[in-house]
């Protein structure tokens, strides 16, 4: 059996990131992928995908271009699904 929570991410899958400042204003930056580029997708809490693109290890993400609220950062590593929540300002 494999859950899935209201963001559509299996149970199991959700590994820590670190992401700050959170709440954010107009970028976020992320921690704690390890090194590398890395796929990355800020999803909105209705599941759609709202950004995409690619991070490495701390890169600073503009999120000037999103409307306040919260969403979900999911980053693929060779490690899995890294996931965090952030609410934008």
């Amino acid at each position: 059996y494999v859950g899935i929570d209201d963001a559509g991410i299996a149970d199991g899958e959700q590994l820590p990131l670190d992401v700050y400042p959170n709440p954010a204003i107009n970028e976020i930056v992320i921690s704690g992928v390890g090194e590398g580029l890395h796929p990355m997708d800020v999803v909105d809490m209705s599941g759609r995908v709202v950004m995409s693109g690619h991070v490495t290890e701390t890169s600073p993400i503009d999120l000037s271009g999103l409307q306040g609220g919260c969403y979900l950062v999911r980053v693929l590593t060779d490690n899995g699904l890294h996931s965090a929540k952030v609410v934008v300002k």
